[in-house]
């Protein structure tokens, strides 16, 4: 073999290592980016249906007992949400202050107010909020300005859902 012959192949080598190094460059940091919009995505879609159960729960158990004499009478007490103190979901749902009673408007937004009959059925709201703070961490965490990030459109979002049930007779 020749000088020049081995100093191509030197070359070639030397060239192939730092095109490797600037490709990784570029990479790492979008599989970090990913990751992490993975990582918050995911635990949207975890505290979403988290408080869509607590919702669907705690909404059934005012429409049975709307007009229960003997226990938790809701018709007397609306805005009492003490009774929801067995509704418990680790990390999302942890105190009574996080449900709201209330009633639904015509095109399906929640308001917070005692419901009225409409055609002789009453249609009972809860909505349950993930605030975030109060020993619960904010959503997205960690937030994104903490890695100096400006653009990014959210930070301390509260997540909330609600379900309407129609009161037993």
């Amino acid at each position: 073999m020749s000088r020049s012959h081995i100093r191509s192949i030197n070359n070639q080598k030397g060239q192939s290592l730092a095109e490797f190094a600037g490709s990784l460059v570029i990479l790492i940091p979008m599989i970090m980016v990913l990751a992490y919009l993975s990582y918050i995505v995911a635990d949207y879609f975890i505290i979403k249906g988290a408080t869509d159960t607590a919702a669907r729960v705690a909404a059934r158990y005012l429409a049975m007992n709307y007009n229960n004499t003997a226990g938790a009478n809701f018709a007397g007490n609306y805005n009492s949400t003490t009774y929801y103190s067995f509704i418990k979901i680790q990390n999302v749902v942890q105190s009574t202050s996080q449900f709201t009673n209330g009633s639904v408007t015509a095109g399906g937004q929640f308001i917070n107010m005692q419901p009225t009959p409409v055609n002789g059925i009453t249609r009972v709201a809860v909505q349950v909020q993930y605030p975030g703070g109060s020993g619960l961490p904010y959503w997205p965490n960690p937030n994104p300005s903490l890695f100096g990030v400006t653009l990014w459109p959210f930070g301390n979002q509260q997540i909330s859902s609600f379900c309407v049930y129609d009161v037993e007779p």
